[in-house]
């Protein structure tokens, strides 16, 4: 079962309350909270020891992840070697190996589909929220998802989600 890492994942005082005059701040800037909580998991070690635990970063976007993949393997390089904590990979590794990320509606994570992977990617509805597409779900599918390969296709909108969450058809 994986662990998964929901919006307002982070610390304490950051979530609805903090932005509570300021909503579109708070949904502009979701993603920051999990990057830290990720980075931990990545840069701590954990996912070094535990090569088997499956990390979910639910409806937190997933056009950020290329550039934190970057970031990561960036610090990483320039002051790993001071770190207590010793890594066999690149951190981006772990993150294509054992990190999943949801997102709504986002097609803007298309441009940086094949550094983050369509393997780790899933689209998610998230009816009822203001985020939901629906009731057009599958018109936003089929739009978005119209230009690139079946395959990824149908990894981002079913088979990667049941592959992590071990749902079989």
């Amino acid at each position: 079962m994986p662990l998964s890492l929901h919006i307002l994942t982070g610390r304490k005082g950051t979530g609805v309350d903090f932005f509570k005059d300021n909503l579109a701040l708070q949904v502009s800037t979701l993603h920051h909270e999990v990057e830290r909580t990720l980075a931990v998991f990545v840069l701590g070690g954990v996912l070094e020891r535990f090569p088997k635990l499956t990390l979910v970063s639910a409806e937190n976007d997933v056009a950020w992840m290329p550039y934190f993949m970057w970031r990561l393997d960036f610090a990483h390089g320039r002051l790993g070697a001071i770190s207590s904590v010793k890594l066999s990979l690149k951190p981006s590794e772990y993150i294509k190996r054992q990190v999943y990320a949801s997102f709504i509606n986002e097609p803007i994570f298309l441009d940086g589909l094949q550094r983050y992977a369509a393997n780790n990617a899933m689209w998610s509805s998230d009816y009822p929220h203001t985020a939901a597409i629906w009731p057009k779900s599958q018109q936003f599918v089929d739009e978005t998802f119209r230009d690139i390969a079946e395959r990824d296709r149908r990894n981002i909108v079913h088979d990667t989600a049941a592959r992590v969450y071990r749902i079989s058809d």
